[in-house]
């Protein structure tokens, strides 16, 4: 972050560097300007049959100074759309960088969070305990970190909080419900259960939301699963397809 903050001020004094010489131009070119007008006029002065050209002097004059003014105006906005387009693509190539803190789950166990992180990590692929520290356990599950930490029987899980497994077909629903009842765990309605430890799980059908949002069949669906422990695929799909 330290190093992103060093470079946005370098190219940050770099644009000012950059208008700043603009605006310096800018003043010398005015300058020039003025000083060949100034030239005309007393050229022309002393003969008044020349007023007319220092007249007409006098207006191209005005005339290229503001159309300078519009042109480093212009070059000025140009700039201001270039840095904001420059900062976009600044910032989606920094992203990873700048995005380091993810946010992590953390359970509360009392003294068994090595024994569940053994539980998940058998149970979803790609997954690994990466350190027992005693007190915490850190361990990925499917790619997601999760702490879980010892810190004793005053904090109990609830329902409020629950983890939601989508499942692409019955063998999948079936692993998930199985080994997370399993051993001391307890099945739920609606595909919501808990394992041994007291935390709840959806384990659901990857198909779900768009079987509920079926025009005439939605509300059978609903009515259907309402009923049901475990997710029974087949009586859904049918449904569906009727």
């Amino acid at each position: 972050m330290e190093s992103i903050g060093r470079r946005g001020d370098t190219l940050e004094r770099i644009v000012k560097n950059i208008i700043c010489y603009q605006q310096l131009k800018f003043s010398e070119y005015i300058r020039s300007k003025t000083t060949c007008y100034a030239s005309n006029v007393h050229t022309y002065s002393g003969n008044h049959h020349h007023l007319g050209h220092c007249a007409v002097a006098s207006l191209r004059a005005e005339k290229e100074i503001r159309l300078e003014r519009i042109n480093f105006l212009q070059f000025i906005f140009n700039w201001d759309l270039g840095l904001n387009l420059l900062a976009y693509l600044y910032f989606q190539l920094n992203i990873k960088s700048i995005m380091k803190s993810r946010p992590y789950l953390c359970f509360w166990f009392d003294g068994k969070a090595r024994e569940a992180a053994e539980l998940y990590c058998s149970l979803f692929p790609n997954s690994q305990i990466l350190s027992d520290g005693g007190l915490t356990v850190n361990f990925e599950l499917n790619g997601q970190r999760i702490m879980g930490l010892n810190g004793g029987p005053m904090f109990l899980p609830t329902e409020a909080n629950s983890l939601v497994i989508e499942c692409e077909n019955q063998a999948e629903i079936d692993h998930y419900w199985n080994g997370l009842t399993a051993n001391g765990g307890e099945e739920g309605h609606c595909g919501w259960c808990k394992d041994p430890y007291g935390f709840s799980w959806q384990v659901i059908p990857a198909e779900l939301g768009k079987w509920m949002s079926h025009p005439s069949n939605g509300q059978k669906i609903t009515e259907a699963f309402l009923k049901m422990k475990k997710f029974d695929c087949q009586i859904l799909e049918t449904i569906y397809q009727s």
